[in-house]
């Protein structure tokens, strides 16, 4: 980003570090001090709470003092971050502002720059997933594979004309929808393999498999 500005994204990620330290310190696989870094995690997510929340909109923000929203929060879904109903709510904000149809927009006002992001819509399959609904992510995921499958290009950029529909701009110079969204299920399933085990994760796992194998036939 070329402003600086207090992120939320990068402020749940300092949370993110500090708690996961403290759990390896008081297992012993670290040394340090698990009380000390545990309580400065807390006071980190009490600052998000008050500074990068909208009660407007209820949903986090893009960045303190700010209105706009950020796609990739639907990536803290991962970290363990939910708390009061604060991501899933966050999510249908999102959802709500950037969805055009299965596909999503990377952050607010980007349809004026460059539309939608297929990673955005992958994002929202797993925050889906790991929020607990895990039948919703594998219809949206199923969606997302069908519609890469229809589209002859991988679109650019989606446009909303007045009547309130969105249409499609595509170039001959990009990759085919299809190869790029199944290159993309096949990535995320190899790197989420990496990570922790659990519930949620072979879920969304085998979600990323399901895709990726419907547009491989």
């Amino acid at each position: 980003m070329e402003d600086r500005e207090h992120y939320t994204f990068s402020k749940i990620g300092c949370w993110l570090a500090l708690s996961n330290a403290a759990e390896l310190a008081r297992n012993g696989h670290i040394a340090g001090n698990a009380e000390r870094w545990e309580k400065e995690s807390e006071r980190i997510r009490g600052w998000i709470d008050e500074h990068c929340w909208s009660e407007a909109k209820q949903c986090y923000k893009f960045h303190a003092g700010t209105e706009r929203l950020d796609a990739a929060l639907l990536l803290t879904s991962r970290f363990g971050f939910e708390h009061e109903g604060r991501l899933a709510k966050t999510r249908a904000a999102i959802e709500r502002e950037f969805a055009v149809g299965p596909l999503v927009c990377r952050y607010s006002g980007v349809v004026e720059e460059e539309g939608t992001f297929v990673a955005c819509s992958c994002w929202l399959v797993e925050a889906y997933a790991f929020l607990g609904e895990v039948d919703r992510a594998g219809g949206d995921a199923a969606n997302l594979a069908g519609k890469a499958r229809q589209q002859f290009r991988h679109p650019q950029r989606t446009n909303r004309p007045s009547h309130g529909r969105w249409t499609w701009q595509s170039s001959p110079r990009v990759q085919p929808s299809r190869i790029a969204a199944r290159n993309l299920f096949d990535t995320g399933k190899k790197v989420i393999e990496f990570d922790r085990s659990g519930a949620h994760w072979t879920s969304v796992r085998q979600i990323y498999r399901s895709a990726a194998d419907k547009l491989a036939t």
